[in-house]
Protein backbone atom coordinates (compact mmCIF):
# COMPACT_ATOMS: atom_id res chain seq x y z
CA UNK A 1 0.00 0.00 0.00
CA UNK A 2 1.30 3.42 -0.92
CA UNK A 3 2.06 5.60 2.06
CA UNK A 4 -0.16 8.67 2.24
CA UNK A 5 1.72 11.93 1.82
CA UNK A 6 0.56 14.61 4.26
CA UNK A 7 2.81 17.36 2.99
CA UNK A 8 1.11 20.59 1.94
CA UNK A 9 0.09 20.65 -1.73
CA UNK A 10 -0.27 24.40 -2.17
CA UNK A 11 1.71 26.11 0.55
CA UNK A 12 2.55 29.21 -1.51
CA UNK A 13 -1.11 29.64 -2.36
CA UNK A 14 -1.95 29.47 1.34
CA UNK A 15 0.53 32.22 2.12
CA UNK A 16 -0.91 34.44 -0.62
CA UNK A 17 -4.45 33.76 0.56
CA UNK A 18 -3.63 34.52 4.20
CA UNK A 19 -2.09 37.86 3.23
CA UNK A 20 -5.08 38.80 1.07
CA UNK A 21 -7.52 37.91 3.87
CA UNK A 22 -5.56 40.01 6.35
CA UNK A 23 -5.84 43.06 4.08
CA UNK A 24 -9.58 42.68 3.44
CA UNK A 25 -11.09 41.10 6.58
CA UNK A 26 -10.72 41.42 10.33
CA UNK A 27 -10.29 37.68 10.76
CA UNK A 28 -10.62 34.34 9.01
CA UNK A 29 -14.08 33.74 10.46
CA UNK A 30 -15.52 36.75 8.63
CA UNK A 31 -13.86 35.65 5.41
CA UNK A 32 -15.16 32.09 5.83
CA UNK A 33 -18.70 33.43 6.24
CA UNK A 34 -18.29 35.55 3.11
CA UNK A 35 -17.36 32.56 0.92
CA UNK A 36 -19.76 30.12 2.62
CA UNK A 37 -17.34 27.69 4.27
CA UNK A 38 -16.18 27.01 7.81
CA UNK A 39 -13.17 28.67 9.40
CA UNK A 40 -11.59 25.21 9.58
CA UNK A 41 -11.80 24.93 5.79
CA UNK A 42 -10.12 28.30 5.38
CA UNK A 43 -7.37 27.14 7.73
CA UNK A 44 -6.85 24.07 5.52
CA UNK A 45 -6.47 26.30 2.47
CA UNK A 46 -3.96 28.49 4.27
CA UNK A 47 -1.96 25.60 5.72
CA UNK A 48 -1.76 24.02 2.27
CA UNK A 49 -3.34 20.66 3.06
CA UNK A 50 -6.40 21.36 0.89
CA UNK A 51 -6.95 23.12 -2.43
CA UNK A 52 -10.20 24.96 -3.21
CA UNK A 53 -12.17 23.93 -6.26
CA UNK A 54 -12.17 26.26 -9.24
CA UNK A 55 -15.72 27.29 -8.35
CA UNK A 56 -14.49 28.25 -4.89
CA UNK A 57 -11.53 30.09 -6.43
CA UNK A 58 -14.02 32.17 -8.42
CA UNK A 59 -15.82 33.04 -5.19
CA UNK A 60 -12.56 33.82 -3.37
CA UNK A 61 -11.53 36.03 -6.29
CA UNK A 62 -14.80 37.95 -6.09
CA UNK A 63 -14.83 38.34 -2.31
CA UNK A 64 -11.19 39.43 -2.08
CA UNK A 65 -11.44 41.51 -5.27
CA UNK A 66 -8.32 39.92 -6.70
CA UNK A 67 -8.01 38.76 -10.31
CA UNK A 68 -8.24 34.99 -10.63
CA UNK A 69 -4.86 34.58 -12.38
CA UNK A 70 -3.23 36.41 -9.48
CA UNK A 71 -4.70 33.89 -7.07
CA UNK A 72 -3.95 30.76 -9.06
CA UNK A 73 -0.43 31.89 -9.95
CA UNK A 74 0.47 31.13 -6.34
CA UNK A 75 -0.12 27.42 -6.91
CA UNK A 76 2.97 25.25 -7.09
CA UNK A 77 3.24 21.65 -8.32
CA UNK A 78 2.60 19.01 -5.67
CA UNK A 79 5.19 16.46 -4.65
CA UNK A 80 4.03 13.95 -7.27
CA UNK A 81 4.47 16.48 -10.11
CA UNK A 82 0.86 16.04 -11.23
CA UNK A 83 0.19 19.78 -11.47
CA UNK A 84 0.29 21.59 -14.79
CA UNK A 85 0.36 25.32 -15.48
CA UNK A 86 -1.61 26.70 -18.41
CA UNK A 87 -1.12 30.16 -19.88
CA UNK A 88 -4.16 32.42 -19.63
CA UNK A 89 -4.10 35.41 -21.97
CA UNK A 90 -5.14 38.77 -20.57
CA UNK A 91 -6.79 39.79 -23.83
CA UNK A 92 -10.13 38.35 -24.87
CA UNK A 93 -11.33 36.36 -27.84
CA UNK A 94 -14.47 37.58 -29.55
CA UNK A 95 -17.73 35.64 -29.59
CA UNK A 96 -19.23 38.38 -31.66
CA UNK A 97 -18.03 40.47 -34.57
CA UNK A 98 -14.29 40.21 -34.01
CA UNK A 99 -13.71 43.21 -31.80
CA UNK A 100 -10.93 41.71 -29.70
CA UNK A 101 -7.54 40.19 -30.43
CA UNK A 102 -5.12 37.95 -28.60
CA UNK A 103 -1.80 39.36 -27.50
CA UNK A 104 1.30 37.94 -25.83
CA UNK A 105 0.46 39.02 -22.25
CA UNK A 106 -0.54 36.14 -20.02
CA UNK A 107 -0.39 34.64 -16.56
CA UNK A 108 -0.71 31.03 -15.46
CA UNK A 109 -3.53 28.90 -14.08
CA UNK A 110 -2.46 25.75 -12.24
CA UNK A 111 -4.42 22.50 -12.25
CA UNK A 112 -4.02 18.85 -11.42
CA UNK A 113 -3.15 17.34 -14.80
CA UNK A 114 -5.09 14.10 -14.38
CA UNK A 115 -8.19 15.92 -13.17
CA UNK A 116 -8.02 18.28 -16.16
CA UNK A 117 -7.64 15.35 -18.56
CA UNK A 118 -10.72 13.71 -17.05
CA UNK A 119 -12.74 16.92 -17.27
CA UNK A 120 -11.99 17.52 -20.93
CA UNK A 121 -11.53 13.89 -22.04
CA UNK A 122 -8.14 14.75 -23.51
CA UNK A 123 -4.89 12.86 -22.97
CA UNK A 124 -2.29 15.31 -24.27
CA UNK A 125 -2.35 18.69 -22.50
CA UNK A 126 0.50 20.15 -24.55
CA UNK A 127 -0.52 23.37 -26.25
CA UNK A 128 -3.53 24.02 -24.00
CA UNK A 129 -4.16 27.65 -23.08
CA UNK A 130 -7.01 29.69 -21.58
CA UNK A 131 -8.63 32.94 -22.63
CA UNK A 132 -11.73 34.87 -21.57
CA UNK A 133 -14.66 35.31 -23.97
CA UNK A 134 -16.10 38.66 -25.01
CA UNK A 135 -19.49 38.74 -26.74
CA UNK A 136 -22.65 36.65 -26.94
CA UNK A 137 -22.52 35.02 -30.38
CA UNK A 138 -21.85 31.56 -28.94
CA UNK A 139 -24.56 31.61 -26.28
CA UNK A 140 -25.90 29.46 -24.74
CA UNK A 141 -22.97 27.05 -25.29
CA UNK A 142 -20.33 29.63 -24.38
CA UNK A 143 -21.31 32.80 -22.53
CA UNK A 144 -19.69 36.19 -22.27
CA UNK A 145 -17.15 36.16 -19.45
CA UNK A 146 -16.51 32.42 -19.68
CA UNK A 147 -12.93 31.18 -19.65
CA UNK A 148 -12.39 28.78 -22.54
CA UNK A 149 -9.62 26.21 -22.76
CA UNK A 150 -8.25 25.57 -26.22
CA UNK A 151 -5.56 23.34 -27.72
CA UNK A 152 -3.24 24.99 -30.22
CA UNK A 153 -3.67 23.69 -33.73
CA UNK A 154 -0.47 22.86 -35.59
CA UNK A 155 -1.59 21.01 -38.72
CA UNK A 156 -1.96 22.55 -42.15
CA UNK A 157 -5.41 21.15 -42.84
CA UNK A 158 -8.35 20.33 -40.64
CA UNK A 159 -11.44 18.26 -41.34
CA UNK A 160 -13.13 17.63 -37.98
CA UNK A 161 -15.96 19.98 -37.10
CA UNK A 162 -16.09 21.63 -33.71
CA UNK A 163 -15.66 24.93 -31.89
CA UNK A 164 -12.42 26.70 -32.73
CA UNK A 165 -10.58 29.94 -32.18
CA UNK A 166 -9.81 31.30 -35.63
CA UNK A 167 -8.09 34.31 -37.09
CA UNK A 168 -10.24 35.84 -39.80
CA UNK A 169 -9.08 39.10 -41.37
CA UNK A 170 -6.88 39.78 -38.35
CA UNK A 171 -9.72 39.32 -35.83
CA UNK A 172 -9.72 36.44 -33.35
CA UNK A 173 -13.13 34.76 -33.23
CA UNK A 174 -14.57 31.77 -31.43
CA UNK A 175 -17.01 29.94 -33.72
CA UNK A 176 -18.32 26.58 -34.79
CA UNK A 177 -16.28 25.63 -37.86
CA UNK A 178 -18.08 23.61 -40.52
CA UNK A 179 -16.27 22.31 -43.59
CA UNK A 180 -18.69 22.28 -46.51
CA UNK A 181 -15.97 21.12 -48.90
CA UNK A 182 -12.20 21.37 -49.31
CA UNK A 183 -12.66 24.92 -50.55
CA UNK A 184 -15.60 26.20 -48.48
CA UNK A 185 -15.57 26.83 -44.72
CA UNK A 186 -18.48 28.18 -42.70
CA UNK A 187 -18.14 29.95 -39.34
CA UNK A 188 -21.33 29.48 -37.36
CA UNK A 189 -22.56 31.20 -34.21
CA UNK A 190 -24.76 29.41 -31.68
CA UNK A 191 -26.72 32.65 -31.23
CA UNK A 192 -29.08 32.86 -34.20
CA UNK A 193 -28.91 36.66 -34.15
CA UNK A 194 -25.52 36.30 -35.86
CA UNK A 195 -25.32 35.33 -39.51
CA UNK A 196 -22.86 32.61 -40.55
CA UNK A 197 -19.67 33.58 -42.34
CA UNK A 198 -18.75 31.63 -45.47
CA UNK A 199 -15.13 31.58 -46.56
CA UNK A 200 -13.99 30.41 -49.97
CA UNK A 201 -10.44 29.18 -49.50
CA UNK A 202 -9.86 29.38 -53.24
CA UNK A 203 -10.16 33.15 -53.29
CA UNK A 204 -6.93 35.13 -53.78
CA UNK A 205 -4.85 35.25 -50.61
CA UNK A 206 -4.70 39.06 -50.71
CA UNK A 207 -8.49 39.32 -50.40
CA UNK A 208 -8.72 37.72 -46.94
CA UNK A 209 -6.76 35.77 -44.37
CA UNK A 210 -8.03 32.79 -42.42
CA UNK A 211 -6.26 30.48 -39.99
CA UNK A 212 -7.31 27.92 -37.41
CA UNK A 213 -5.61 28.86 -34.13
CA UNK A 214 -6.89 26.31 -31.62
CA UNK A 215 -9.69 23.89 -30.90
CA UNK A 216 -11.83 24.68 -27.86
CA UNK A 217 -11.92 21.69 -25.48
CA UNK A 218 -13.79 23.13 -22.51
CA UNK A 219 -14.92 26.17 -20.64
CA UNK A 220 -15.40 27.56 -17.15
CA UNK A 221 -18.30 29.74 -16.16
CA UNK A 222 -19.04 30.98 -12.65
CA UNK A 223 -20.83 27.72 -11.83
CA UNK A 224 -19.03 24.80 -13.40
CA UNK A 225 -16.58 23.24 -15.81
CA UNK A 226 -18.02 21.96 -19.06
CA UNK A 227 -16.78 20.20 -22.17
CA UNK A 228 -17.79 21.62 -25.55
Amino acid sequence: MRKKNNMPINHNFGQALEEAIRKKFKNQIKFAEAIGVTQATVSRYISGVAMPSFQMLEKISEVLQIDLPMITSAYKPNVDNTMIKLPMYYSEVSAGHGLMSLDTSYDYLHFDAQWLQNQFLINNLNGIFAVRVKGDSMEPIIQEGDIVFAKKFEEDTITSQGIYIVNYNDDYLIKKVQFKSKELVKLISSNLDYDPIEINLKEPAESFNFKIIAKVVGRINTKSFARV
